[in-house]
């Protein structure tokens, strides 16, 4: 990759860099997780509107052919939307999250935030350790 100040000084460019490579990489889990809950949404509907009857009457067909998973995992992912919306697919992005611990949260998430021990932690990547320590 291109070094986007190559006429800074080392000492100041190496910095900088990685920096600025550390928040790109913050800003695509953050992206991440709002693309995966975007993905679930479009999943349910393509099942729910039978949009794949065209190509195969069988979903079970359809899933490994043209979403590359398998129909298990694709209706595992549906079933996630339909019951926590994209809430657990983008905490899930920050931390590793079971469907029963994220049970457990919902109802402390509010505001892009997990509220806990009286302190509101932002749902951001940069918070990802803390949100998991709680």
């Amino acid at each position: 990759m291109d070094q986007p100040y190559p006429d800074l000084p080392a000492g100041v460019a190496g910095p900088l860099n990685l920096g600025m490579a550390l928040g790109m990489t913050q800003a695509f889990g953050v992206i991440a997780g709002r693309c995966s809950a975007a993905q679930a949404q479009t999943l349910c509907r393509i099942r729910e509107e039978k949009l794949y009857k065209p190509f195969t009457s069988d979903w079970r067909e359809f899933c490994p052919r043209f979403v590359h998973l398998s129909a298990a995992q694709v209706d595992r992912i549906i079933r996630l939307w339909k019951a926590y919306g994209p809430g657990i697919f983008e905490l899930a992005q920050l931390t590793r999250v079971s469907e029963a611990t994220y049970r457990e949260l919902e109802p402390l998430i509010r505001d892009e935030a997990l509220h806990f021990n009286g302190e509101a932690i932002e749902l951001d990547p940069e918070n990802a350790r803390k949100i998991a320590a709680a």
